[in-house]
């Protein structure tokens, strides 16, 4: 497996004209009208913010959190690269989940681990799996060629921090 270099998405997305907020942007470009308000959520600082109006029923956060991680890592992983950079297959697996307590806020703190290949080196591998109808009945093809993905997989550890303090009554 090989590292992949993963850039911090930007608080404030300038799109030249415009310049757009995360909530915004997810708006835009995903339909998510979420019940946040914040950042991406890389550190405690800029933590994504759950509210809950006042009156309202509590806020399913932990429903939130995953859909903002998948978006989050797509926009990481595909929409913010060049063309030629972006990458497909993109799996990724809670390792580890916390609620910490700092200054009076309630941070819900979860650490996933990402894997995903390059666009062409999937699109490769896809056709070496149709071409082989799936290395049935060869397993040494298939050993091979699960080898051959594992070796082009890159891999991440990627941190996502929730402000949940407006959650709990």
């Amino acid at each position: 497996m090989r590292n992949a270099d993963i850039s911090r998405l930007p608080a404030i997305w300038d799109q030249g004209e415009y310049s757009e907020t995360v909530c915004e942007y997810l708006k835009r470009a995903f339909n998510m009208d979420a019940p946040t308000r914040g950042e991406w959520g890389y550190t405690t600082e800029d933590a994504v913010i759950f509210e809950r109006p006042s009156g309202s029923l509590p806020v399913d956060y932990v429903a939130w959190e995953w859909i903002f991680v998948e978006k989050r890592i797509y926009s990481e992983c595909i929409v913010f690269r060049p063309t030629n950079d972006r990458f497909s297959g993109i799996e990724w697996k809670l390792q580890k989940q916390r609620l910490l307590n700092i200054a009076d806020r309630k941070i819900d703190e979860l650490t996933f681990a990402i894997q995903m290949l390059a666009d062409n080196d999937f699109e490769e591998l896809k056709q070496d799996w149709g071409k082989n109808n799936c290395f049935f009945g060869d397993p040494q093809g298939l050993e091979k060629h699960m080898q051959l993905r594992s070796d082009l997989t890159y891999c991440y550890d990627s941190e996502f921090f929730f402000d949940v303090t407006e959650v709990f009554p």
